[in-house]
């Protein structure tokens, strides 16, 4: 498998708008509009569901809604997005008054959702003649376009399925729009400088929208962590450890978001996620201890901080193994649990030798990327599983046994069956104190790994 982070697509976007600002060849008015395309698609899905409405519920959200609002009429609407007839009125040029009437006549299908109509970007479109531009087009603008795209599609996917710790919050959006406003700024001066003249208002109706949107969002000098946790993954041609390794951490993740989606969650699960976690961690020190990107003293502070989330997953592995739902562990994320277990054994027993580390195809770096990956979804696994464990003790579903309960005549007869009985919330304080700490550490642990993978790339680069 390998791995593309929206923080490293946002690289990619910015190194090759400092290619544009070096580049002399010529833009013609197709790979423009693609870009300008793509470029407001991005900003539609950054700013997500409510980018519709009129108002906000904070300052944040205002002024992102606003930007949205003000980006000059789109020339082409995102294919895979519906609009309200507010919005749908930009992409037709036809009055208010006229589109309604259309709409109530039958002639621009509608589809109801929250009892609104919405319209299909299909039944807009009136440009069908703008495209994707070309991957292998070596063009710096083409290139841009295509990041864009695939960024694009990337936070879509979040959208629809939410795998971040923090999730897309308004200050991670207000950043990464603040970084596209000044890749557009950039695309659309140099369309003005190598483009035709003749097509030169839009370039530079954009351009001049892009300047005035990176002021009102505070600029662009902000941190673009939060954009690291969105990732993709694809699979690749390698069978090494560090293919497997990444490929194992991809399928155990997708089968542990599949088991906490459950109505009620088993209990195992949550203690396996403990138990790999804690693993994870022990692999991940194991081969911070052998790169030679990781300075002595870094060293230090993370095998601290990696042998306090430890001990915290190893506490809440036993706090889950003595409570139940009584609900089952599905077989695959068992089968997919065993086969990670197996590969992070071998990455803690991994040689101290380069030489006998190519042998096995463990690359560390390589490898460091994954877990850093990895670190993030259990994090926001056992932080799912600390919500998802209280909330089976407020409706009574999360279940101890009787004897290991207070000893009152009500439990008599059923500590002496071995009966299950639900656990009172009032003495469960112990339990969730346990589980919210793990939560805590490895939320901690996983906003860290972000800071540590910039430095740890920086060095490995001056390598």
């Amino acid at each position: 498998m390998s791995t593309t982070t929206g923080l490293d697509l946002i690289n990619r976007a910015d190194q090759l708008a400092r290619e544009l600002s070096r580049c002399e060849l010529p833009v013609d008015t197709q790979l423009w509009e693609s870009l300008d395309t793509t470029a407001y698609r991005l900003m539609r899905e950054l700013i997500g569901p409510g980018r519709d409405d009129a108002g906000a519920s904070t300052r944040r959200r205002a002024i992102l809604l606003r930007v949205i609002h003000a980006y000059p009429t789109p020339v082409r609407p995102p294919l895979d997005a519906d609009f309200s007839v507010a919005e749908a009125r930009r992409f037709v040029t036809v009055s208010r008054e006229v589109l309604i009437r259309r709409i109530r006549e039958g002639e621009v299908p509608t589809h109801v959702v929250g009892g609104q109509p919405r319209i299909d970007a299909a039944h807009l479109d009136a440009r069908t003649d703008i495209t994707p531009t070309d991957p292998a087009d070596p063009h710096p603008l083409a290139r841009l376009s295509t990041t864009l795209g695939v960024l694009a599609d990337m936070v879509n996917h979040e959208r629809r399925h939410p795998g971040t710790v923090d999730g897309l919050s308004d200050d991670a959006v207000r950043d990464a729009a603040a970084r596209v406003m000044s890749w557009l700024a950039v695309a659309g001066r140099y369309t003005l400088r190598h483009g035709p003249i003749e097509n030169g208002d839009r370039p530079l109706a954009v351009a001049q929208y892009a300047d005035r949107s990176i002021d009102a969002l505070g600029g662009t000098a902000r941190s673009m962590a939060a954009l690291d946790a969105l990732a993709a993954r694809v699979p690749t041609l390698g069978s090494g450890l560090s293919e497997q390794l990444d490929s194992r951490l991809h399928r155990w993740a997708s089968a542990a978001r599949e088991e906490l989606q459950r109505t009620v969650p088993a209990t195992q699960v949550m203690a396996n996620i403990a138990s790999v976690g804690t693993l994870m961690l022990a692999s991940t020190h194991r081969l911070h201890t052998l790169s030679p990107s990781t300075p002595a003293e870094a060293l230090v502070t993370m095998t601290s901080d990696l042998r306090g989330a430890a001990d915290a997953l190893k506490e809440a592995e036993a706090t889950w193994k003595r409570v139940t739902t009584l609900q089952p562990q599905g077989r695959a994320f068992g089968a997919a649990s065993f086969e990670l277990f197996d590969t992070l054994r071998k990455v803690l027993a991994a040689p101290i030798e380069t030489e006998k580390r190519q042998r096995i195809s463990l690359d560390v770096d390589t490898s460091l990327r994954s877990l850093e990956q990895g670190t993030r979804d259990l994090a926001r696994f056992v932080d799912q599983s600390h919500d998802v464990t209280r909330a089976c003790l407020n409706s009574e579903l999360l279940f101890a046994p009787a004897r290991a309960q207070d000893r009152t005549v009500k439990h008599l007869v059923s500590r002496t069956r071995g009966d299950y009985l639900p656990l009172a919330p009032d003495a469960a304080n112990h339990l969730m104190e346990s589980i919210e700490r793990a939560a805590s550490l490895t939320a901690v642990l996983a906003v860290d790994t972000v800071a540590v993978a910039a430095t740890h790339a920086s060095l490995a680069v001056r390598r």
